[in-house]
């Protein structure tokens, strides 16, 4: 069975917009949208903008190594 999300570009950037949701959510989202191979489904200058604009620079790279760093050791949150 694949499992996939449906628009991983608005999943992310409604993630992004949720002031209930954090950093640390956004980037496991952005983990899992790599762990299923959906890496070129996403416009990532949109996402990009929109977590820069919400947490800054820093924040976006904080979200990136975070997501990177689930990939790497295979600690996925589900």
């Amino acid at each position: 069975m694949k499992v996939e999300i449906v628009n991983p570009t608005e999943q992310l950037l409604s993630e992004i917009a949720n002031p209930k949701l954090r950093r640390k959510d956004v980037a496991q989202t952005f983990a899992l949208v790599l762990k299923y191979g959906q890496r070129d489904q996403v416009d990532w200058p949109k996402v990009c903008q929109a977590a820069v604009e919400r947490w800054s620079m820093s924040g976006w790279t904080w979200i990136k190594s975070k997501a990177w760093k689930a990939i790497d050791t295979g600690e996925f949150p589900c």
